[in-house]
Formats: structure tokens, C-alpha cells, sequence
């Protein structure tokens, strides 16, 4: 089991927003969330993801209670253990994009060195490889979304959390990220838990849950 959590809440002021989810996820195995906007999707996503924290409930990835970990610690394990690829893709404008997909290797104290070697391999395999030195504003939508997949890879998280990571993208350059994120299932067993309106993205995933007022159905 990969992802595990049990009866999960979050409010905000008066708004119940995940009301009592439970959801198990195995490892290598890719899901995706659907529903409306408002559903709370994005927020159970936050949750798991260690982005914010439940008011009630726990969660386990790989075996690790993430609910009891706190400060550093959490931080350490987010940085290590999770890998995050949003609809708009946050990139460091000021850098490259080798800069940016080395960027959590950095954090984690490896040499410059090291984590510009892994940083590199990432982007070639995600057909970036001309491209190392342009800074995003250089570099189309998907262009930037795939480095922003190296950068969400390259600790090799347990799991990957997207949320409408194809959201900003027209329907040839999502294909493009539809396509890698099934290669990466393939060559790396990677998990993932995506939230996406898009039917297309929904349909590479090994199951799909749909939320509606803040229940997992």
C-alpha cells in the first residue's frame, strides 16, 4: 500500500470541505480524481500531498504516518518522499530549466555536480534535451510542464500529486504529458494521484474516483 488514509476531514471556518475520505492506494498505480470544481479535490490533494493539514484523520504513504510528522521533519519528507506538478507549472523564472529541475536535489544537500547529472537525464528522457539552458519564458507551456515533471521526479518520490497538470495546455501538448506520465508508470513504477477534468488524462489512469461535496465516491 502506498497511499493510505482514513476517515479525512478538513473545514475551513464553517465550510466542510473532505468530509470522512478513505481511499487506499497501491504502489505503481495511477488515479485519478474527478468532479466539479468546489468538490474538494484539490484540497484532498493539498492533504495528501502534506500541502496542508487535516483536521482529522490519518495518513499513511508507504507506510509513514505523515499526520504525525511535523516542522523539519515533514519538510524533509515532502522534499524526499513527494513530488507535486501543478496546473500552472511554477518554475523559477530566473533560472533554467536545469536549474529548476535540480532544484530539490539541491535542497537535499546533494553536490551541484550530482544533481546537475541527474537533473540533465530527466530532461533528455522527457525530450528536453536542447533546452537545459532556456529559461522558461524560452520554453512553450508543455516545454515548461515536462521540466516541471523532471523537477517533481527527481528525488524519486514515492508518489506524484498533479493537479490539472495538462489544465493550461491545448489537447496536442497534453497528449504529450498524458504519454510521459504513462512511461513513467511503466520505467519507474511511479505512483501517482491526479485530479483533472480532462477525460483524456482520466482514461490513462489505472482507476478513476469521482468527489462530490467532499465525499470519495
Amino acid at each position: 500500500m502506498m497511499v493510505f488514509c482514513k476517515n479525512l476531514h478538513k473545514h475551513y471556518g464553517h465550510l466542510h470541505v473532505v468530509k470522512g475520505v478513505n481511499l487506499e492506494i497501491q504502489a505503481g498505480e495511477i488515479v485519478a480524481i474527478v468532479g466539479a470544481s468546489g468538490a474538494g479535490k484539490s484540497t484532498l490533494l493539498q492533504l495528501l500531498g502534506t500541502l496542508d493539514q487535516a483536521d482529522e484523520g490519518e495518513i499513511l504513504i508507504n507506510n509513514t504516518n505523515i499526520t504525525a510528522l511535523s516542522g523539519k521533519k515533514l519538510a524533509q519528507f515532502r522534499n524526499k518522499q513527494v513530488g507535486f506538478v501543478f496546473q500552472f507549472h511554477q518554475l523559477l523564472p530566473e533560472f533554467t530549466a536545469l536549474e529548476n529541475a535540480m532544484m530539490p536535489g539541491l535542497i537535499s544537500g546533494l553536490s551541484n555536480k550530482v544533481a546537475e547529472k541527474r537533473a540533465a537525464e530527466l530532461l533528455d528522457y522527457l525530450g528536453l534535451s536542447n533546452r537545459h539552458h532556456h529559461k522558461p519564458a524560452q520554453l512553450s507551456g508543455g516545454e515548461q510542464q515536462r521540466v516541471a515533471i523532471a523537477r517533481a521526479q527527481f528525488n524519486q518520490p514515492q508518489v506524484i500529486f498533479a493537479d490539472e497538470p495538462t489544465g493550461n495546455l491545448d489537447t496536442a501538448n497534453a497528449e504529450i504529458i498524458h504519454q510521459y506520465f504513462k512511461q513513467l508508470q511503466r520505467d519507474f513504477n511511479q505512483t501517482m494521484v491526479i485530479v483533472t477534468h480532462n477525460t483524456a488524462l482520466a482514461n490513462i489512469a489505472d482507476r478513476t474516483l469521482r468527489m462530490q461535496d467532499g465525499i470519495l465516491q
